[in-house]
Protein backbone atom coordinates (compact mmCIF):
# COMPACT_ATOMS: atom_id res chain seq x y z
CA UNK A 1 0.00 0.00 0.00
CA UNK A 2 3.02 2.86 0.65
CA UNK A 3 4.47 1.30 -2.64
CA UNK A 4 1.78 2.89 -4.43
CA UNK A 5 1.05 5.66 -2.61
CA UNK A 6 4.60 6.30 -2.72
CA UNK A 7 4.43 5.84 -6.91
CA UNK A 8 1.46 8.04 -7.15
CA UNK A 9 2.96 10.80 -5.30
CA UNK A 10 6.27 10.25 -7.53
CA UNK A 11 4.00 10.47 -10.68
CA UNK A 12 1.97 13.49 -9.77
CA UNK A 13 5.72 15.60 -8.90
CA UNK A 14 6.74 14.30 -12.28
CA UNK A 15 3.61 16.09 -14.17
CA UNK A 16 4.11 18.97 -12.36
CA UNK A 17 7.60 19.37 -13.16
CA UNK A 18 7.29 18.48 -16.70
CA UNK A 19 4.07 21.35 -16.84
CA UNK A 20 6.08 23.79 -15.95
CA UNK A 21 8.73 23.26 -17.86
CA UNK A 22 7.01 23.14 -20.82
CA UNK A 23 5.16 26.22 -19.50
CA UNK A 24 8.47 28.03 -19.55
CA UNK A 25 9.76 26.59 -22.92
CA UNK A 26 6.68 27.85 -24.59
CA UNK A 27 7.24 31.14 -23.22
CA UNK A 28 8.36 34.23 -25.61
CA UNK A 29 8.91 37.28 -24.48
CA UNK A 30 6.11 39.94 -23.98
CA UNK A 31 3.72 40.81 -26.87
CA UNK A 32 1.07 43.33 -26.90
CA UNK A 33 -3.02 42.52 -27.73
CA UNK A 34 -5.57 44.92 -28.29
CA UNK A 35 -9.28 43.99 -27.69
CA UNK A 36 -11.86 45.99 -29.75
CA UNK A 37 -15.62 45.76 -28.89
CA UNK A 38 -18.92 46.44 -31.26
CA UNK A 39 -21.60 47.88 -29.86
CA UNK A 40 -24.10 47.50 -32.20
CA UNK A 41 -25.30 50.82 -32.03
CA UNK A 42 -24.99 52.00 -28.63
CA UNK A 43 -22.55 53.74 -27.01
CA UNK A 44 -18.75 53.57 -28.15
CA UNK A 45 -16.54 51.52 -26.31
CA UNK A 46 -12.81 52.39 -26.14
CA UNK A 47 -10.36 49.68 -26.98
CA UNK A 48 -8.01 47.89 -24.71
CA UNK A 49 -4.32 47.35 -25.09
CA UNK A 50 -2.51 44.77 -22.96
CA UNK A 51 0.49 43.58 -22.44
CA UNK A 52 1.07 40.08 -22.02
CA UNK A 53 4.45 38.73 -20.76
CA UNK A 54 5.15 35.16 -19.01
CA UNK A 55 5.93 34.41 -15.73
CA UNK A 56 9.67 33.02 -15.76
CA UNK A 57 11.16 31.84 -12.33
Amino acid sequence: MKNTRKTFVKSILMLLIVAMVLSVAACNNSRTVTLSFETNGGGSVEAITLQISCFVI
